[in-house]
C-alpha cells in the first residue's frame, strides 16, 4: 500500500514538474528564455494624435443690419480652445471664448456686447472653419436674437462678403425696315 501512494506522490511531482517547464518555455518566447517578452510593433498600440489642421488665425466678416458689418477674429490652439473678438463697424468690442472641434472645425464662442441703455447683450458666434487654407467656412453670429450669417477663412483678414451681381438685360435689337416710295 506505502508503496502505490508513493507512486501517486512520485506521478504528481513528475506532473507539476512537467506543467512547470511547459509554463516556462512558453514565457521566454521562441529564444527560450524564462524573462519576459519584449513588445513589437504588432502588440504595442498605435496613439493617434488630434488633428492640428485647425489651428492658428481665422478671420471672418458678417453683413448686420442697418447697413453695418461684423468682423470676427479668431485664435484656434491645439488645446481646442479658441479666443478672439467680434468687432461691429460703427462702435462694439466683444472680446470671445469658447471652444473648437478640431476633428472637424465646428467652433461655437460667446461674449457680451456693452449696452449704454441696459444690460450686456449675449453675443455668440459659431459655424464651421474651412478644412483648406484657400477655402471658405461658415460663420453664424447672433446678437441678442436676431441671427446673421456670414463667411470664415484662414488668415487674419477676411475675404470680402460676396455679393450677388445682377446680369444686365439685353435690350431688343432694332432690325431696320426698308420702306418703299411709290412715285
Amino acid at each position: 500500500m506505502m508503496h502505490a501512494g508513493r507512486r501517486r506522490a512520485d506521478g504528481a511531482v513528475t506532473l507539476w514538474m512537467a506543467l512547470l517547464a511547459a509554463v516556462l518555455h512558453g514565457c521566454g518566447g521562441s529564444s527560450g528564455s524564462s524573462g519576459p517578452s519584449t513588445p513589437s510593433a504588432a502588440n504595442t498600440p498605435t496613439v493617434t494624435p488630434t488633428p492640428v489642421r485647425f489651428t492658428g488665425n481665422y478671420a471672418g466678416i458678417v453683413g448686420l443690419s442697418g447697413g453695418q458689418t461684423g468682423t470676427v477674429a479668431l485664435v484656434v490652439r491645439s488645446d481646442e480652445t479658441a479666443s478672439g473678438t467680434f468687432t461691429i463697424s460703427g462702435g462694439g468690442v466683444v472680446a470671445l471664448t469658447g471652444f473648437v472641434a478640431l476633428s472637424n472645425g465646428n467652433f461655437s464662442t460667446s461674449g457680451q456686447l456693452a449696452n449704454a441703455s441696459g444690460p450686456p447683450t449675449n453675443v455668440t458666434v459659431s459655424g464651421t472653419l474651412p478644412s483648406t487654407s484657400a477655402g471658405e467656412g461658415f460663420l453664424f453670429v447672433q446678437i441678442g436674437t436676431t441671427f446673421f450669417s456670414g463667411t470664415i477663412n484662414a488668415g487674419t483678414v477676411p475675404f470680402p462678403t460676396r455679393t450677388p451681381t445682377t446680369t444686365p438685360t439685353p435690350s431688343p435689337t432694332v432690325t431696320p425696315t426698308a420702306t418703299q416710295t411709290t412715285s
